[in-house]
């Protein structure tokens, strides 16, 4: 009867932590380069055997049933939103070289830490630099931070800009597939934008081939609603059912301790 009360509030628990996970995808459907994240859940046995080893508890004492571990990005593409403005960027095609590599656009904080996203929407800076989502500066093929300094400049094709006669390059970095560096190296710091950790490439930091960068676009959110939608109604539905399971346990527990007082 313990053992059902603590599944049952395993049950309940991981229906919380799933819905916000994917309430927080649909409050981001519109937001510019966001990428849907999937909850990693845990089953019983994982949790067991790491319960045994760190505490030498009793076998299945106290032990959760599953539990979300975390969340994991999911990188298919969005759809492209046309806008017009020179400084939109966004990829067009698939990588066939390295196979299955996802491009990002390359970021950087004034200390030199290197980000990637997808949403491309730069801005010129007061200061004179380029800047991204989360207030980062856009980074070069060389991975230095874009200076226009309030010079007249031109886009062209591939995301190059001509900044009074200076070519300069998007930097743009390749994660996943065949590329030298997983996506689990990128670690999320908030919206659309990922710090890059463990990455063991350097530049010339450039599209994969059969990929390029379009101007006069951006990428919008890949969250799916026809997928989302159901999924949120259907945990919504097991969480009810594991805090119903959770009550008709303890009021049998209830009633075990009144009989045991009567006797």
């Amino acid at each position: 009867m313990l053992r059902g009360a603590d599944a049952a509030t395993a049950g309940f628990l991981l229906g919380m932590r799933r819905g916000e996970i994917l309430t927080h995808n649909l409050v981001n459907a519109d937001t510019p380069g966001y990428r849907t994240e999937d909850p990693v859940v845990r089953g019983f046995a994982a949790v067991l055997f790491e319960e045994i080893r760190r505490t030498r508890r009793p076998l299945g004492e106290g032990v959760l049933s599953a539990y979300v571990a975390g969340t994991r990005s999911r990188f298919t593409p969005g759809p492209l939103v046309e806008t017009g403005r020179p400084l939109d960027f966004a990829f067009e095609g698939e990588a066939l070289r390295p196979a299955g590599a996802v491009p990002f656009f390359l970021l950087v904080d004034p200390e030199g830490n290197l980000y990637a996203t997808r949403d491309g929407r730069f801005v010129p800076g007061e200061d004179g630099f380029l800047y991204g989502p989360g207030g980062l500066r856009v980074a070069d093929d060389a991975g230095n931070p874009i200076y226009l300094g309030g010079a007249a400049f031109t886009v062209g094709p591939g995301g190059i800009l001509d900044v009074s006669g200076r070519i300069v390059r998007l930097g743009v970095v390749s994660l996943g597939g065949e590329a030298p560096a997983p996506l689990a190296s990128l670690d999320r710091v908030g919206g659309g934008v990922f710090r890059l950790t463990d990455v063991a490439v350097g530049g010339p930091w450039l599209p994969p081939e059969g990929v390029t960068v379009r101007n006069g676009v951006y990428e919008g959110s890949n969250v799916d609603l026809g997928r989302e939608l159901p999924a949120l109604m259907a945990n919504l539905r097991f969480a009810e059912f594991s805090g119903r399971s959770l009550a008709s346990a303890y009021e049998a527990l209830q009633r075990l301790s009144d009989a045991a007082g009567r006797w």
